[in-house]
């Protein structure tokens, strides 16, 4: 390690505390199936010690295993084809090598499939049409907007009905969750669309369960020009017969109401307009 102090000198109590660098590891896949792995160049007996092992470990794992050594931070030095794996200090466990062994499977796998020209252009390129998800769960105000336009359609598509508990008489909405052995079932979200919406935006898990509904039904019922017609009268309906009366008080001058007109016509433009 290096010091945060110079310890030539001292005439008095003075604290000194050691200063690490954690090292950094990247695997990279190439096409041609050779595994690598740039790895800093070590610094100290310690730390090269340590790379040796790590070098040792992976070739046992991968038969033409290449060490590349670089200066310098990684954003500086990747390649454009890298995948980047794992970060690793000297605790590394070596038993993680496991993981790199079965990702390395799935990768040669779908090099080998019939579609892995289209394969490989997806694992090397960020360039999708739909945006990568977040690395991290959003938070309720993000997640209640983002959930907003989801619930439109789901509402539309039939996803989201009126239930009746069998005990109490009492109604209520729910979603539609598919199951194919003991047939689909029903979760019970809230009385009115408002509430819907907050339940959603209080748990992830359930609001992308209902936007991967909603695109798959969207994939079978939004095909043809008649299917999109029904959904843009349905869209219409939904701000005009509920979420007016429901959440702007019949009030057509309200900023919910514009919001949600609003949300209908840009779902219309993006995902409605006839061919």
């Amino acid at each position: 390690p290096a010091w945060d102090k110079d310890g030539k000198n001292i005439t008095a109590d003075t604290e000194i505390n050691a200063v690490y660098t954690i090292n950094k590891y990247t695997v990279t896949y190439k096409a041609d199936g050779v595994l690598q792995v740039a790895l800093p160049k070590p610094e100290n007996d310690s730390a090269k010690a340590f790379t040796e092992k790590l070098v040792k470990a992976f070739g046992s794992k991968f038969p033409g295993f290449v060490p590349s050594f670089t200066n310098g931070d990684l954003s500086e030095n990747f390649k454009p084809n890298q995948i980047v794996v794992v970060y690793a200090n000297a605790g590394f466990p070596l038993r993680y090598l496991e993981n790199m062994t079965t990702l390395k499977e799935k990768y040669d796998r779908l090099l080998a499939a019939p579609q892995k020209d289209l394969n490989k252009m997806v694992l090397h390129t960020e360039s999708f049409a739909k945006p990568l998800p977040s690395l991290f769960e959003v938070d309720g105000v993000t997640l209640e907007q983002e959930i907003k336009p989801i619930l439109m359609l789901a509402f539309c598509l039939n996803l989201i009905q009126i239930q009746q508990d069998p005990t109490t008489g009492a109604k209520f909405y729910a979603m539609n969750i598919p199951d194919d052995i003991f047939g689909d079932s029903w979760v019970k979200l809230a009385k009115d669309f408002s509430g819907c919406l907050k339940t959603l935006s209080q748990d992830f898990k359930k609001s992308k369960m209902l936007e991967t509904q909603v695109e798959k039904e969207m994939a079978v019922k939004a095909r043809s020009n008649d299917q999109k017609a029904e959904l843009r009268k349905a869209l219409g309906a939904l701000v005009q017969q509920l979420i007016l009366p429901t959440m702007c008080e019949g009030n057509q001058f309200s900023p919910v109401f514009a919001e949600y007109k609003a949300l209908a016509i840009e779902i219309i433009n993006n995902k409605l307009q006839d061919l």
